[in-house]
């Protein structure tokens, strides 16, 4: 199966926005109580068979890729796609 490396750039975000794209793709720990309980929330990787290679950097097939670029799409930021054989 053919695999896809996808690349972005978050450098014209700001730190909020860049936030809010990193929870959405890789997930959180929700804090309640002061610390004393916390919940994790699943990212979109979570259930896509997609692997974080480095910091702006994935690896996926080309049919869960449709989704992430959706995502990325929707912050408006420099993504580049390359094909994986």
């Amino acid at each position: 199966m053919e695999k896809l490396l996808i690349c972005y750039a978050l450098n014209k975000l700001s730190s909020t926005e860049s936030r809010k794209l990193h929870r959405e793709l890789y997930g959180h720990k929700d804090y309640s109580n002061g610390g004393k309980y916390f919940y994790t929330r699943k990212g979109l990787i979570d259930d896509l068979a997609c692997e974080r290679l480095l910091d702006g950097v994935l690896l996926t097939n080309t049919h869960d890729s449709r989704m992430i670029l959706k995502a990325l799409k929707k912050f408006r930021i420099k993504v580049w796609v390359f094909k994986i054989l």
